[in-house]
């Protein structure tokens, strides 16, 4: 017996089909066909709806959302007296007040579940911010960079802020070891943000503060003197923690 495969040379359709149940959301069939591929959709969001003045959603955001019937609904709920929005990108279960939280708790193992859940759970990695352009007031992120597919984090962070917004983030020191936690795809100190050509085309950086490690601030006051923490965090391992950097956008 001989078996046949015919392979179509045609690019393959997604199709996105809503699915019921306690889960509501979309069921995704690949197959082949010459029809261009429909556009991503949000599963909370109905193709014929209309998003709210000042909402302004993005055509190509996949989320679910937690608490809220609508995107609408949250914005609102959080939009400021000038009618911005902050937002808080890799939550995990410790979103601060007054930002919409975004994660989809996928590297959350070693977080304490506080039972505060994102706001909205999508991949952040892949997906576009359900949001318009120039919505945001400020994007923070707290050990969450480490993580992430950094081009498109911060593509997707200037798109949704507006012009001179706050773009501000904290990641574990490179030169730490709790910057050398496993699960961390990359290794950051101010360096590479401060040579980095997309960074600096699209933000710019107005503050740098480092935090000593435990380690460090245990040493003998005699070792603090022989080497400052200015001159252990870049020559000594484990000196510093972390480094939270304080930037805004670009035109």
């Amino acid at each position: 017996m001989s078996i046949e495969l015919a392979i179509s040379t045609q690019p393959p359709t997604i199709f996105a089909i809503p699915s019921t149940g306690r889960d509501s959301g979309f069921m995704i069939f690949v197959g082949a066909a010459s029809s261009p591929r429909p556009p991503r959709m949000s599963s909370n969001r109905r193709t014929d709806e209309q998003p709210e003045e000042g909402v302004n959603m993005s055509d190509h955001a996949t989320y679910r959302l937690t608490k809220h019937a609508s995107l609408s609904d949250l914005v609102s709920e959080y939009r400021r007296e000038d009618g911005l929005i902050d937002i808080d990108l890799g939550c995990g279960y410790y979103k601060p007040d007054g930002f919409i939280g975004l994660d989809n708790l996928s590297a959350t193992e070693s977080q304490i579940d506080t039972g505060r859940l994102p706001d909205i759970m999508m991949d952040l990695n892949v997906d576009d911010l359900p949001f318009g352009d120039g919505v945001c007031n400020e994007v923070r992120s707290s050990h969450f960079l480490e993580h992430s597919n950094l081009s498109h984090i911060f593509a997707q962070s200037h798109r949704v802020l507006k012009s001179e917004g706050t773009f501000r983030f904290t990641v574990p020191y490179a030169n730490s070891a709790e910057g050398m936690y496993p699960g961390h795809a990359i290794f950051l100190t101010e360096k590479w943000f401060q040579e980095n050509i997309q960074f600096n085309e699209l933000f710019k950086i107005i503050s740098i503060t480092y935090t000593p490690s435990k380690e460090y601030e245990c040493l003998p006051i005699y070792m603090k003197k022989l080497f400052p923490f200015e001159i252990a965090r870049v020559h000594l391992f484990n000196s510093c923690r972390e480094m939270t950097m304080i930037t805004t956008r670009k035109e």
